[in-house]
């Protein structure tokens, strides 16, 4: 796998896909994985769909 963290197109390769992206410390690596539309609950149980990357980051 390369360095831009692929998804994986064979199933054999989705658990080292994942691996990659979570061992990159990269959040916007790991939001491709997830709904596109996701939601993020905040520690005040809040939630929110917005600027959910930095947030994390």
């Amino acid at each position: 796998m390369s360095g831009s963290n692929p998804l994986a197109s064979k199933p054999e390769d989705i658990l080292t896909s994942l691996l990659e992206r979570f061992h990159s410390d990269k959040v916007s690596a790991m939001m491709r994985v997830y709904d596109p539309n996701p939601i993020l609950i905040t520690s005040d149980g809040q939630t929110t769909t917005t600027e959910i990357t930095a947030r994390l980051e």
